[in-house]
């Protein structure tokens, strides 16, 4: 198999041992969905093992320019102070925290459709959200991107993860978000 057909049985994987780990609590035969997650988490095993040995990482490389380059405009669009307001946190939305979940979509979609431009985040008058830590986070993630080699997808996959759950875990409503 290539980098994209690893990578494409890895997110399938990934996605079948979640549904089934939410099944589990619920299911009238535990003992067949256990002997399934195992199956499938020996083939994640797998699969990393072969992502990690892949020769050709040209995926991984052109997936982490384009997460660098959505961090950057990310950082450059939350750090500009020519604004007359400030960020909306729930972006004319009931959601109070929309604002995270926004970001963090937006990093995953680099990830995982190659998205290459960040939304349009919206300005309230009168709001006083603070994107501090917001940049802090970016300036460390493109920090890490630029001072250490990502050398696979899946230590991409991971630290996309992690910047993701830093954003949401910023405000404890949004937090109940799964990544």
């Amino acid at each position: 198999m290539n980098e994209t057909e690893l990578i494409k049985r890895y997110r399938e994987i990934l996605n079948e041992i979640y549904k089934k780990e939410s099944y589990l609590k619920w299911s009238k035969d535990p003992d067949k969905l256990k002997s399934e997650l195992e199956k499938h988490e020996l083939e994640k095993q797998d699969l990393i093992s072969k992502l990690k040995s892949c020769e050709k990482r040209d995926i991984t490389k052109s997936k982490t320019n384009n997460i660098r380059g959505i961090l950057v405009q990310l950082l450059n669009k939350f750090s500009r102070t020519d604004y007359p307001h400030k960020f909306s946190r729930d972006q004319g939305l009931i959601i109070q925290s929309f604002i995270l979940i926004r970001i963090a979509e937006d990093i995953s979609g680099a990830l995982d459709h190659d998205f290459t431009v960040v939304s349009e985040y919206y300005l309230e008058v009168g709001s006083e959200f603070s994107c501090d830590e917001i940049i802090r986070i970016l300036k460390d993630s493109i920090r890490y991107i630029d001072s250490s080699k990502i050398n696979d997808y899946v230590e991409l996959f991971d630290f996309v993860r992690s910047i993701q759950k830093q954003i949401v875990s910023l405000d404890k409503d949004c937090g109940r978000m799964t990544i």
